[in-house]
């Protein structure tokens, strides 16, 4: 399918100047690659940690479509629960929030990340789906080899860095 310049040019924006949008992805088949970042984050507690940083990971594939650590901890928290509302539960955050972070996973991905059962005499349920199971397991994946690749840096990170004034 050729879709002209001037029918991309109709499409709603992405929210990004200069960007194509994701209507035009959809038409087009143009995808661009995934942005990957590696976020360092600095706990202020009092574990033996405290100072270490800890390297996390987020991947843009498009402008809104992230998936990071909160989403990937909720798909290990629905893999160990079996409950959508148990995983948000433990993470400290509403079912309705819960929800609509599966459901925009569900959403950015070819295939459903998670399927849930209604609850009923039997009770509900909620489990990963192949798809799931394995975005999760390309997302530790990559999240163990950047720590692993990255403590020397992250340790001269550490050192440079000034903790806030208490």
């Amino acid at each position: 399918m050729r879709v002209s310049r001037r029918a991309l040019s109709l499409l709603p924006s992405a929210g990004q100047p200069g960007s194509r949008s994701l209507g035009a992805s959809v038409l087009t088949g143009w995808h661009p690659a995934p942005k990957v970042a590696a976020i360092l984050f600095s706990h202020r507690d009092q574990s033996p940690l405290a100072s270490a940083p800890i390297i996390g990971l987020r991947i843009d594939f498009a402008p809104g479509a992230r998936l990071g650590p909160g989403k990937a901890d909720l798909l290990d928290g629905i893999r160990e629960t079996g409950s959508i509302a148990a995983a948000g539960r433990r993470m400290g955050m509403s079912y309705k929030r819960a929800w609509l972070l599966v459901e925009t996973m569900n959403a950015m991905f070819v295939e459903p990340l998670v399927v849930s059962s209604k609850g009923g005499k039997a009770g509900g349920g909620a489990e990963l789906t192949e798809a799931g199971r394995t975005v999760l397991a390309c997302y530790r994946t990559m999240e163990d080899k950047l720590r692993t690749s990255g403590a020397k840096e992250a340790a001269t990170l550490a050192r440079l860095f000034r903790p806030a004034d208490d």
